[in-house]
This record gives structure tokens, sequence and C-alpha cells, in this order.
């Protein structure tokens, strides 16, 4: 029963409000690039610490599922549908970084904490590599090796002095072994338990080492090549060794460059040298990221000052550049109404300009930079100290209330926190001066939303501020119990004053008589197990974005929900911001909108939905049987039609004249309902609930 009710509100919704869907406003469209991988003809990108993959040269680019909320990733692999993703944390932390690994091509991620012991060298993520072979997950640093066997749920840590080395792509796998170029000698290994040493170079120690298609070099005393189980002499340019080299290789050529004197050398597969080449000549040096990559024979590399991604033509020496990101859809950062004005803030600011339908950057340097908009004309900047319009222009000096503030937003109220204190000041429209909140919130993840009106600031865990007038705040202390150890990810206020809020899986109501918090059951909700990524209220109207599976939307407070997603390229939205006109989600790089007319509860077929005059009371709602109804300030014969969520009539009374009276619905298909009634002041709605 309940998969029949869900399956005929979903598609009955989706065919009632079929004319109205999300349109793509795009995003900023600059790209922060820190890795890029070329695996035959598909190209990987890190970007913003989400995985992006192209099959087509970098035209076109998807996310990798999941990656979005992995964290600051800096170093990732692939190899057919297993990824892995490391997180590097602060140096010499014991918590040193994060493994993030997929069977699945991202649809389901484990995650793993590393802790390093402190005996250790501090790790950087250039000192990363990562192999994966079968079920084997190999996560190599300068000093130590990490080995997963079950594909990233447990990870084991092989630690040796010796297997430091300067260069940390030192783990390769070749028939059948893991073989491990440490600093003095190369062990291989089919378990990681038990280590064969094949190589022993005590006297010199390994110089250089690489890997072309299908063989293991290295250079110690003189040059050798695996050949079976052991290492043989090769006669080679002992040049071609060292430790500041990087070795690619694709069908044609051996690419051998050093980054740090910009020198690239092309050698054939029999090691002849072919042509070298002058990175300087092909690539701006000042402005590329060093990690670039050569594949196929092109250069691919990121452009600073640009924000691109580019490849170009380096063994024909073409001057033809193609810039690859066009489609990794602007940066990873947030986005907030101000004003009525859509902003995103990233390491810069800009803002959607609706009388052109294009994204603008204000000209403002914002590099090391605390910065938050005043209004839908202004900045405010603690580099300046001052309030500047969006040319850069300083409309007026101002102080801060601590050395090191930290500014956020409210809507149009820009708000500052010191980084050791409790108080919260606020200033409005830009006007001074700085006005301090009464009460103070504890610094855990501060946060704030802007619901029907009311301004809230909320930490994670039990508190929550909140004012309707922008000067006067009020306090809610929750208490944690309620909501265990999930953190609160939006507070929300509807238009008679109720709170809601969301933590986890669920959404709760507040009870402002015994100050506790009640769980909203649904009644029908498309993915009840699943965690909210955001929450919003306008007016009456409820929604929510599931990460992974949409945006669903309730129209009776939380008691039923319905997925609410026409035109969404995908199902990874994580954020939904109201301005007084559109409603917005978000999948961080992407923004979609959709006219407040346009959404179900608001639209002007049902903007009588939840009217207070209404013209007709029925019960109870939702039903199962008999409907009871009244009609209420109704003086002649009025007709009472319910329509389904296609529009289609399923009953009928025409110049009813009863004031009380029952309708049977037994018969009806569970789902949403509308009754109407004809008035004085028109056809009046109400939603009926079928169970």
């Amino acid at each position: 029963m309940k998969n029949l009710i869900l399956t005929t509100i979903c598609l009955c919704l989706t065919n009632f409000f079929a004319y109205s869907q999300f349109k793509n406003i795009g995003g900023d469209g600059k790209a922060i690039v820190i890795d890029v991988f070329a695996k035959v003809d598909t190209i990987y990108a890190l970007s913003n610490s989400i995985i992006h993959k192209s099959a087509d040269g970098g035209q076109t680019w998807v996310a990798i599922p999941g990656s979005q909320l992995l964290g600051d990733l800096e170093e990732f692999h692939v190899n057919g549908d297993f990824i892995v993703a490391v997180d590097v944390k602060v140096e010499f932390d014991w918590l040193d970084m994060t493994i993030y690994s997929s069977k699945d091509g991202g649809l389901n991620w484990v995650k793993k904490d590393i802790y390093r012991p402190d005996y250790f060298f501090g790790l950087y993520e250039d000192d990363i590599s990562i192999t994966i072979h079968d079920d084997i997950i190999t996560v190599a640093t300068h000093d130590e090796i990490f080995v997963s066997r079950d594909f990233g749920v447990n990870f084991a840590i092989i630690s040796d002095k010796k297997f430091y080395h300067e260069r940390s792509d030192f783990i390769y796998f070749q028939d059948g072994y893991h073989y491990i170029i440490e600093h003095t000698k190369v062990t291989k290994t089919t378990d990681f338990i038990t280590f064969t040493t094949v190589d022993n170079s005590e006297s010199s120690g390994i110089s250089g080492f690489f890997r072309d298609h299908n063989s293991i070099y290295i250079y110690s005393d003189g040059t050798q090549k695996l050949v079976g189980d052991a290492f043989d002499a090769v006669a080679l340019d002992p040049l071609l060794f060292d430790r500041d080299l990087k070795y690619n290789f694709d069908e044609n050529y051996l690419y051998v460059y050093n980054k740090y004197q910009y020198e690239m050398q092309l050698f054939d597969d029999e090691f002849n040298l072919i042509k070298v080449i002058d990175i300087s000549t092909i690539i701006d040096v000042q402005s590329y990221y060093e990690r670039f990559l050569v594949y196929g024979g092109f250069i691919f590399y990121y452009n600073t000052l640009e924000y691109g991604l580019y490849k170009k033509d380096i063994v024909t020496g073409s001057n033809s550049v193609v810039e690859i990101t066009d489609n990794i859809k602007g940066a990873l950062g947030n986005y907030i109404i101000v004003d009525n004005s859509l902003w995103q803030i990233t390491t810069w600011l800009s803002y959607y300009n609706r009388s052109t339908n294009k994204w603008q950057s204000p000209n403002i340097n914002f590099e090391n930079n605390e910065y938050a908009i005043v209004n839908k004309n202004s900045i405010i900047t603690t580099n300046t100290r001052s309030i500047v319009n969006l040319g850069g222009i300083k409309i007026r000096a101002t102080d801060f209330p601590f050395l090191d503030s930290k500014l956020f937003n409210c809507n149009d109220i820009v708000m500052a926190k010191g980084e050791f204190k409790n108080k919260v000041y606020t200033l409005i429209g830009g006007i001074l001066p700085w006005i301090e909140i009464e009460y103070e919130i504890s610094w855990e993840k501060i946060k704030t939303d802007f619901s029907n009106g009311n301004y809230i600031i909320h930490n994670e865990i039990d508190e929550i501020l909140y004012t309707s007038n922008k000067y006067t705040w009020q306090k809610i202390k929750l208490n944690p119990s309620v909501i265990g150890n999930q953190k609160i990810s939006s507070v929300q206020i509807n238009v008679a004053g109720e709170f809601f809020i969301t933590a986890g899986k669920s959404l709760y109501k507040y009870n402002a008589i015994n100050n506790t918090w009640l769980k909203v059951n649904a009644n029908l909700h498309p993915y009840p197990n699943q965690t909210i990524s955001d929450f919003a209220i306008y007016k009456d109207v409820m929604v929510e974005t599931i990460y992974g599976h949409g945006v669903v939307i309730s129209l009776d407070l939380g008691l039923t929900w319905q997925t609410f997603e026409d035109g969404l390229p995908d199902s990874y939205m994580v954020d939904i911001l109201f301005s007084d006109s559109h409603m917005f989600v978000t999948n961080l790089f992407e923004v979609f909108e959709r006219p407040l007319d346009e959404i179900p509860g608001l639209s002007s077929t049902d903007q009588n939905i939840t009217s207070s005059n209404t013209s007709i009371s029925i019960y109870p709602n939702p039903v199962t049987n008999v409907l009871n109804y009244e009609l209420i300030n109704i003086n002649s014969p009025t007709n009472i039609e319910i329509y389904n969520t296609a529009g289609t009539s399923v009953y009928e009374q025409k110049n009813n004249t009863q004031i009380k009276g029952q309708i049977d619905v037994v018969t009806f298909k569970s789902g949403i309902y509308f009754v109407k009634t004809n008035t004085a002041n028109g056809p009046q709605f109400k939603k009926l609930i079928k169970l």
C-alpha cells in the first residue's frame, strides 16, 4: 500500500506540474584544479576537492558521485570503477590523513581515518602515491606504506626508515608482485607480509627509477631493468634517472621532464632521444600549477590566473590552446541570498545579474581577506576595513569589533564574530555602529538561516538565536539528547512562528510550552532513511534536498513528501535558497532556479490552499473512507468538486445547499487531491490526502 501511495503521488505531481521545471542558471565557471590523471581515453581532474571525469578529452565533465562530500581532497587514483582518494590533514598531527575508497565508481564510499605515529616525518600531499590492484590498495608516503586487503575497510601500516625516498611513487604492480622501491633496495611481495629482496643497492642507494608500459628501471651504480624475478644490467644514459624527474608514457613516447627546470625530453620505445622541448615556450610558467600532466601528445596544465585547465599539443609544437574546464561548473563555495540577490562565496565573490542572466565578479581583490555582502550593491571587507561598491570604490570606512573578525551573512545583515569570544555583532544595511547581540552562542560551526522574515543564527549542537526585526534577538537552548549525536543542519520558521530543525535523517518541531523537540513522523516520504542535506520553508511549503536522491517537497508541514526535481540533471543537490521571487537549489557547481509562482502550494492555481479565509472545512484529513465537510460563509448554492493532481475531476456535487455533509472516498486512489468550492471571491481550494 505504501509503495502504491508513493508511486501515485510522485507520478501525479510530476504530471500536474509538468509545465514548471528547474532552470539551470549555471555557476561562476572558475574551477581550481589541483591534480589531473589520464587513463586510456578518459581524463580525471581533482577540482575544488571534487573528482571530475571526462570521456571526450575534456569537452564535457561529470562529477564522480559522492566525491562532493568527501572533504579537502589532495590525491586520488582510478582503476576502472575502483577509486581511492586521500584527504591530508594538518602537518605533524596524529590524525594525518583520511582514505576514501569506492568499488562502484563513487556510488558508495568507505572512509578510513589514518593515525600516523608521531615519530615519522610530517606528511604533505606531494608525498603520497596510490596504487590499486584487485582489492588491494596501497597508499605510500615517503617513509611508510598503508595497505588494505579488503578495499579500504581496514589498513595495516608498514613502516621502516629504509623506505624513505624523496619521491613517493615507489610501489608498482607487475607480473603478480608488488615491487617496493626503497631508499637502498628493491623488494617484492604478494601479500605485504612476506618481502623478498630483488636488488640490493646498499653501497650507493637508488638515485632514480621509473616504469614504462611493462618494465621497471632503477639506477644505482648502473642501470638495471626488471626481467622475470631479477634485475639485469642494461645500457641507458644515467642522466635519464634523477629524483627530480617525472615520467609519463603513452603509445608513442616516453616523456621525461624536470618540473624545476621547465625542460622536457621525448624518447621512443627504444629510448632514443627524439626531441627536447622548453616547457616555457608552451605555457606561461608564471601562471601554471606545477602538477601538470603529459599524456597522448598533449600537456594538460592549470592556469592559476585564468582558473582554467588547458591542453596543448607538445609534439607538433602547435600554439593552439583548448580550454577544457568549461563544463566543470563554478567553484566549491557557499551560495547566499542578500537583498534578494544571489551570491556565490568562494575565494572570490560573484553574483547573478538577473538583468543580463549572467554571473559577474565585483572589481575587488579578495585575496587573504574576510568579506561579506552588505546589500546587492556593496560589500564589506576586512582588508580595507571599509564598505565598497561593486566597482571597488570605498563608500565608507568601518572598524570591526575584533582584530581578527570572522564575517558571515544572514540575508541582509552582516555579522562578525571573534576567534575566542562568543559574542556576535551585527551591521544592518551597512549603517554603523556595530550592534552587539545580547546573547552568546558557542563557536561550533556557526550557521545562519533566513526563513519567513526571521533571521536565525545557530550552531550545530544546542543553541539558536533569532529575530524578525533585526535588533531584538531571542535565544532557544536545545536539549542535545533529543537529537543524539546528530548535527543540526538547518533551522526554519513557518508563517505561524513554529520552529522546525533538521538533524541527520529527521525533521523536528519545537514545542515552546515545555521546551522540547518532537520528531515529525511523515506518513509518506520517498526517502525516509536518508540524510537531509538542506531544509527550507517558504510560507508553509517545506523543501528538502536528499543528497543522491534529489529534491522533495511537503505541502502539509512535513506530514507527506513528494519528489520535486523536474529539470534537474542529477540528484546531487545540497543547498536550498529562497528569494522573494525564486527558489534555488545547487549541487555546489551549478545553480538551478524555479519561480515561486510555479511551485505547488505557492502557484496561482493553488495559492488559496492554505488560506485562512477558507470556504470549506474538511475532516478527517488524511482520510480513509468517509470525508466530512462543512461550508463556511456561503449563503447561496455552490459547487463542490474534487480534483486529483493530474487536474482531473473525480467528484462533483453541483448547487449544493447543505451546510454539512459527507463524501464517500473509499474508492479514491491513495494520493493528494484538491477540494474546490466556488465563492463570491472566486474559487477556493483545500488540500486533501487520501490514505
